[in-house]
């Protein structure tokens, strides 16, 4: 498969995600559903607190992938995107996939591995900007386009609980399922 053809298919993945990102529910309406939640006649509910942490990944890779990137001279690219849903006055800053970018930062592997990202990747000032918590989206990929990789998305107050394990493989191993 050419880089050409490779890219034509990121593309599309990006869009279809994009199309089919899950979007964070208002936090104030989330806030009544328990019957001792209810807030008082004309109080609004309070805004639960966004969630920054420290994000652990693990980076896997098929038997196949593994020889096929040191065969070819290639690395592990994985990117963390920090973003969250756009509140109505944010709505003209959104990026591409319609979300209000907090953070973007990209860490090279040798290969299979641990991999972390440190809170300090994420804005705290543009929090005010996003609905609900702040979204992690893990992009693994390598330079050459050799692997492929599930992407990740979840909120970081869930992604942070435990190791975000992201498995790779060769194109062909992905085609036979």
């Amino acid at each position: 498969m050419n880089l050409a053809s490779r890219l034509l298919i990121l593309g599309t993945t990006i869009l279809v995600l994009a199309a089919c990102a899950r979007r964070e529910e208002d936090p104030a309406e989330d806030a009544g559903a328990g019957a001792d939640a209810a807030p008082a006649a004309g109080a609004a509910p309070a805004p639960r607190e966004k969630v920054v942490a420290d994000v652990h990944a693990r980076i896997t890779l098929s038997p196949a992938a593994n020889a096929e990137l040191k065969a070819k001279g290639d690395q592990v690219l994985v990117e963390a995107i920090f973003a969250g849903d756009p509140t109505p006055e944010a709505s003209g800053q959104a990026n591409e996939l319609g979300l209000i970018e907090l953070g973007r930062t990209s860490q090279p592997m040798s290969g299979a591995g641990d991999v972390a990202f440190d809170k300090s990747a994420i804005d705290n000032s543009r929090l005010p900007l996003i609905i609900g918590q702040p979204q992690l989206i893990l992009n693994v990929r390598s330079q050459q386009g050799l692997i492929v990789c599930p992407m990740y998305w979840e909120s970081v107050e869930v992604a942070s609980r435990q190791t975000v394990e992201v498995s790779c493989r060769l194109p062909s191993e992905a085609a036979a399922d």
